[in-house]
């Protein structure tokens, strides 16, 4: 197969954006509405929307002696007639330097997509007036949006845009000053040169020294032997590329690099993840990689030209994969916790969890990685969460019980204990997925979707409040962050330790359809 049907072939399978921007639906199908939300994969799933509508508070029930939580108050982000819908790159909400919430998501008007943003204050009004402002509404289609804090006051947001009759996907940035005014050019900065036939996409950010930020992107080849690049830029504070036009290019073996995560160190520079899905086409043979970079902040890869490899897995080369199926957070010390999907090699072929340590400096601290969740049943990784001592905490879903479950692993690898994030509805399994953490004051939250498995398929967003001893603050069924009709999908969540307030994002079908999704927030108070 040459290159360019390569390249198209793996889009199709892990990224139908070009289809939706076309006007198509990238609603996955294959085991009922629960999965379309975590399994589906997709970047955009584009529909339209009916303008809002006032939400009144959801009022929480708590055992006594637990976290005592205010009521929540839902927000709508949005106060168009569009479509709005988040993506599944996990940076969609950033808590700002000044306790405002920042959120973006991409709308849908007719067949244009367009990047809007939306800022929330500590007290729950909103600081941008009619449904938020946009971030990018040029005639070519923008998606993939990201937003990240600036410590220095304000954020930085990144996208993707489509050029032409889509020949061309290109990364781009914008920095907001503290009042939400934009710092660079009107349409952003291109974070670095794409060729015609190619696409960077599924951006990543994270605020650098000086006022500016790194950021890393897929880049797919429409020709050469590699299928894509994972490659990074650093923007200065008036928005300059400070690594070239072309930025940097992370490294890595031959394959199909996917799902880069910034990791910040403690010496002013990044390190990046990603897995490499390798060449099912050409090179069926070949092992799944999970793969690493240390930047410094000139743009050096310390690591060496093609990185470290964290791990060599058991799966074998893959044409597609789902946005849950890596993470990485920092271990405090100046290095990262990476946790993925894997498969132990001694069963049927299925899923199982693992997590590997590693130092600024490349070393792996935790062997050849360590077993968060194996066994002859499938359990795939959901998400990762910094523990205070170089560890973590890594929620993963079991297929067969349909629940999302929690493990402590502590500096050393070992897992200290798990259990569920919540226990089992009365008379039903529950269908537990897409969890977000934070860990602030001693205390881990988790909010995540929640569906029950009975006739209504109702589904709402969780919060679980944990000590860092696995014990349950906030009840063993934990709390409902909105009680909505029909469904809604958790994508964000942050904690101000501050105020002692968090604030979730979630894709909301109260409206019964997936042609009319919303993007609402609730912000509660402990």
């Amino acid at each position: 197969m040459n290159s360019v049907s390569k390249c198209f072939a793996l889009l199709a399978l892990l990224t139908p954006a070009l289809g939706a921007a076309a006007g198509g639906s990238t609603i996955a199908q294959e085991r009922g509405p629960a999965l379309q939300a975590h399994w589906g994969g997709t970047l955009l799933k584009l529909n339209r929307r009916l303008p809002g509508v006032r939400r009144e508070p959801v009022v929480k029930e708590l055992a006594a002696g637990s976290t005592e939580l205010a009521a929540a108050r839902e927000v709508d982000l949005g106060a168009t007639p569009a479509g709005e819908e988040y993506n599944e790159l996990r940076q969609s909400l950033a808590l700002l330097t000044d306790g405002s919430y920042a959120s973006v998501w991409t709308e849908r008007t007719g067949d244009s997509l367009d990047v809007r943003m939306q800022w929330v204050r500590p007290d729950g009004s909103l600081v941008f007036a009619g449904g938020g402002r946009t971030v990018a509404d040029e005639p070519d289609n923008e998606f993939n949006a990201v937003i990240a804090a600036n410590p220095a006051g304000g954020a930085f947001v990144a996208f993707s845009r489509v050029y032409g009759n889509g020949d061309r996907l290109q990364v781009l940035a914008q920095s907001y000053d503290a009042a939400g005014n934009p710092r660079w050019a009107a349409d952003g900065v291109f974070a670095a040169n794409v060729s015609s036939g190619n696409f960077q996409e599924q951006p990543q950010l994270i605020a650098a020294p000086g006022g500016g930020v790194y950021l890393c992107t897929e880049e797919f080849h429409s020709s050469g032997e590699d299928v894509s690049d994972i490659r990074c830029q650093r923007l200065g504070a008036s928005g300059q590329r400070l690594w070239t036009d072309e930025g940097v290019r992370a490294g890595g073996r031959l394959g199909w690099k996917v799902l880069p995560k910034l990791i910040r160190d403690n010496r002013n520079g990044v390190m990046v993840f990603w897995r490499n899905l390798r060449d099912a086409f050409d090179h069926p043979q070949d092992r799944v990689l999970i793969e690493g970079q240390h930047l410094a902040p000139d743009g050096t890869r310390t690591w060496g030209t093609q990185g470290r490899i964290l791990r060599t897995t058991n799966l074998p080369a893959s044409g597609g994969g789902g946005y849950h199926e890596l993470g990485a957070v920092s271990d405090g010390q100046g290095g990262a916790v990476v946790s993925f999907d894997d498969w132990n090699g001694r069963s049927a072929i299925n899923r199982d969890v693992y997590a590997q340590r590693v130092t600024g400096d490349g070393r792996l601290l935790w062997g050849n990685g360590t077993a968060v969740a194996v066994g002859s049943a499938p359990q795939q990784h959901d998400s990762v969460t910094a523990a205070p001592d170089g560890g973590a905490f890594v929620t993963f879903w079991v297929p067969l019980s349909n629940q999302l479950r929690l493990a402590r692993l502590d500096a050393g690898g070992k897992v200290r204990w798990t259990q569920p994030l919540a226990s089992t509805d009365s008379g039903s399994n529950p269908n537990d997925y897409g969890a977000y953490g934070s860990l602030d004051n001693g205390r881990l939250r988790i909010a995540w979707t929640h569906q029950r498995q009975d006739a209504t398929f109702t589904m709402d967003v969780y919060l679980a409040i944990f000590d860092l001893a696995g014990h349950r603050l906030n009840g063993p069924a934990a709390t409902p962050l909105t009680t909505a009709q029909d469904a809604q999908f958790a994508r964000g969540f942050v904690f101000d330790p501050a105020r002692k307030q968090g604030f979730a994002v979630w894709d909301d079908r109260r409206n019964g359809t997936w042609d009319d999704l919303d993007a609402v927030g609730g912000l509660y108070k402990e």
